[in-house]
């Protein structure tokens, strides 16, 4: 019996990693601005907006522009659902993942200003 449980739970152990393993590689790469939600409105980026991305790296750095702006630095993820990324100025920003996809990403930054916009990104 306790050979079962052992094995039962060595097998869920590793089902939670690969998950980890294969959430990770699905985020790798650049992720451009499609569109963003306000209330279940959805909304074009403005011109200044077009332009946006951010890049997750294997290296678990990332890099970012929102509105011109640049902010690079390192990232991780915390459980199935949060990333925290960490900018070079020491800045923390938790983002929830709400959906993934090989080419499209769905993320809420977990910010007072920004709570109640989901922003749908897409893998180019």
């Amino acid at each position: 019996m306790y050979r079962i449980t052992l094995l039962i739970t060595l097998f869920l152990a590793s089902l939670s990693l690969f998950s980890q393993k294969s959430l990770k590689s699905k985020l790798i790469g650049k992720w451009h601005i499609q569109n963003y939600e306000v209330l279940g409105e959805v909304y074009q980026p403005s011109l200044k907006e077009s332009n946006d991305y951010i890049l997750f790296k294997t290296n678990m750095l990332f890099e970012a522009s929102s509105e011109g702006n640049q902010d690079k630095g390192t990232w991780k993820l915390n459980k199935e659902t949060k990333i925290s990324l960490i900018t070079d100025e020491n800045q923390s920003l938790e983002v929830t993942l709400l959906k993934i996809t090989s080419v499209f990403l769905t993320i809420k930054y977990n910010t007072k200003e920004l709570d109640y916009i989901i922003f749908h990104y897409r893998k180019q």
